[in-house]
């Protein structure tokens, strides 16, 4: 019987190998919802073994990503990373959402313009969860500890 971290492991690489081929063969809806997936994982993994977030398994995928993110987000090592996150799930938001999808009455993006935000957001996608992977290893070997000298923890505020 394998332990629940090596069923992981066959999960991301069938996860990366997936993203991977959807991007070679022309889906790349398809590889920046694998993206968000594998970020929202490590993000959610973060902020349970970090004990940011308490939740039950049954609410576990109600987590939405922008709450991840926030949690997350001042436990980054620079400030390039969370920029980069941030633009994914604005550009993830509107190639997922935006191919049909206009105000009433009025056209939507030409579809060159679109195909070509989406084949960006996912060829940056893939970058940003490999970043975001590497992140919650080096995160992981500190036992998810907020002593890491390197991480940018929020300044602390000061009532007068």
């Amino acid at each position: 019987m394998e332990t629940n971290n090596r069923i992981k492991y066959h999960s991301y690489r069938a996860a990366y190998s997936r993203m991977n081929l959807a991007m070679k063969k022309g889906f790349y809806l398809e590889a920046i919802a694998i993206q968000e997936s594998v970020i929202s994982d490590r993000l959610l993994s973060f902020a349970i073994r970090s004990n940011k977030l308490v939740v039950s398994h049954e609410r576990l995928y109600t987590i939405s990503f922008s709450k991840l993110i926030k949690i997350a987000v001042p436990y980054f090592e620079n400030e390039k990373l969370v920029d980069d996150l941030h633009v994914f799930r604005l550009e993830r938001n509107n190639c997922l959402h935006g191919f049909v999808k206009s105000f009433p009455g009025k056209p939507t993006i030409v579809i060159t313009d679109f195909m070509a935000l989406v084949i960006q957001t996912a060829k940056k996608g893939k970058k940003l969860t490999r970043e975001i992977d590497s992140w919650h290893k080096k995160m992981k070997r500190n036992g998810f500890s907020e002593n890491n000298p390197n991480l940018m923890l929020p300044k602390p505020t000061f009532k007068n």
